[in-house]
């Protein structure tokens, strides 16, 4: 395992043309100082490009979660009802308000559900 440091370009209007450039650093296990290799290197642009690839994962996979936390239903809410159940629930009936509308006998033909989660769910939306 190593970790890459990203390095610091001149260039910046905060930098002054007396400021060395600072280099991307490979830091490595039981090595006290880090690896730095030359900007042209192969193996630097490989290092570069894994780890902006990676950011670039992490990145997309939270804004996945972000997106999935801020469209969950209130039917979650419900004990025993789940993602599955929620959506069975939300393409039988349409809407959440049509859902607590519909009676125990209604929410028992909705597939994957149960008697008792279909009370659940009629109780909920009754007190």
């Amino acid at each position: 395992m190593i970790s890459l440091a990203k390095g610091q370009k001149r260039g910046r209007k905060e930098f002054s043309s007396t400021v060395p450039e600072i280099p991307e650093q490979v830091f490595i296990p039981n090595r006290k100082n880090p690896l730095i290799l030359p900007h042209w290197s192969a193996s630097l642009l490989l290092l570069q490009r894994i780890r902006d690839e990676s950011h670039r994962f992490a990145l997309a996979y939270h804004k996945k979660l972000r997106s999935k936390q801020n469209i969950r239903s209130s039917l979650e809410d419900i004990p025993g009802v789940g993602e599955k159940v929620c959506a069975s629930l939300l393409r039988h009936f349409g809407s959440v308000d049509k859902v607590k509308n519909a009676s125990v006998k209604e929410l028992c033909q909705v597939p994957y559900l149960k008697e008792k989660v279909a009370e659940e769910i009629y109780r909920f939306f009754r007190t």
